[in-house]
């Protein structure tokens, strides 16, 4: 439960702690391997994660051992046959416990978004909303996906109801600011006090929405470099690569656009977004 709780407050070195000190009184515990898999891959420590994952193949049901390293190798170079092998178990395995089928799906959508298979992408988002229509996480992902698939007055219609957590708030004021909505300084002002007021609790948690939201919505790009790379100290998601990348290429950091673009071709991560991020990338180098 500890090593959960930090987890969700992104102190992920504590939870690594606390899954040891599990797993070595309990080798067989399959929710801390799990956590501890989610947790190295989010820091980009994709050999462990993936050693972790294989470990659970002993230890647990097909669908959820799967969903682990299908996770893990989509961001290592082996993308669409990730998608494809998870794909296929869900088939095999179409009654699963929601919380499972949830993950299971939305791990597909975030898969397919970044192969660039919109209609496969929106399909295992609109299933796994059907499970639970209030999960923040798959609520993000999805309102994400519309924006980037110039889809904004769907994002503030699934969001309007929903924008008491910051990073939905978020997604909502970057939708007004595709309609140049006159509402949108609202939301703004809005975003600037919740972000200060996190600051004051010295919460980090939301620090690529931050990012996000002072190189989008703030027009300030130094200073969203300055909150990506402190975010990308933590963790190394695609979507922290993505604004990592998108804050360098605006501040014309070319040294921070070469560590990222050598990170890229490192793991070998693969999404449709980056990869059209790429030929201004070039053009700067």
């Amino acid at each position: 439960m500890r090593a959960a709780l930090h987890q969700r407050m992104h102190q992920f070195d504590l939870a690594l702690a606390d899954l040891a000190t599990v797993l070595n009184t309990n080798p067989r515990n399959v929710q801390a391997r799990l956590m501890r898999a989610t947790v190295q891959q989010v820091q980009g420590a994709y050999d462990e994660a993936s050693r972790e994952c294989r470990a659970l193949q002993r230890l647990t049901q097909e669908l959820v051992w799967t969903a682990c390293l299908a996770n893990v190798n989509s961001v290592t170079g082996e993308l669409r046959r990730s998608y494809e092998l998870l794909h296929s178990v869900v088939a095999r395995n179409p009654v699963a416990e929601p919380r499972v089928r949830s993950w299971v799906l939305t791990s597909l959508a975030e898969m397919a978004t970044r192969a660039g298979m919109a209609q496969e992408a929106e399909a295992h988002f609109r299933a796994a909303l059907a499970i639970d229509p209030a999960d923040y996480y798959v609520l993000g992902a999805y309102a994400d996906y519309l924006l980037y698939n110039g889809r904004p007055s769907e994002v503030l219609a699934l969001l309007r109801e929903k924008a008491a957590a910051d990073p939905l708030l978020l997604r909502y004021a970057l939708a007004l600011q595709v309609q140049r909505s006159t509402e949108l300084p609202v939301y703004v002002e809005q975003l600037r006090d919740r972000f200060a007021a996190s600051r004051l609790r010295e919460d980090r948690v939301h620090l690529r929405e931050e990012a996000r939201f002072t190189l989008h919505l703030l027009n300030a790009p130094e200073e969203a470099l300055k909150l990506a790379l402190e975010n990308w100290q933590v963790q190394k998601e695609p979507s922290d690569t993505r604004v990592l990348l998108e804050a360098a290429l605006a501040a014309s950091d070319a040294a921070t656009v070469a560590v990222v673009t050598d990170w890229l071709g490192n793991c070998r991560l693969e999404d449709v977004q980056l990869s059209r991020l790429m030929p201004a990338t070039r053009r700067q180098g």
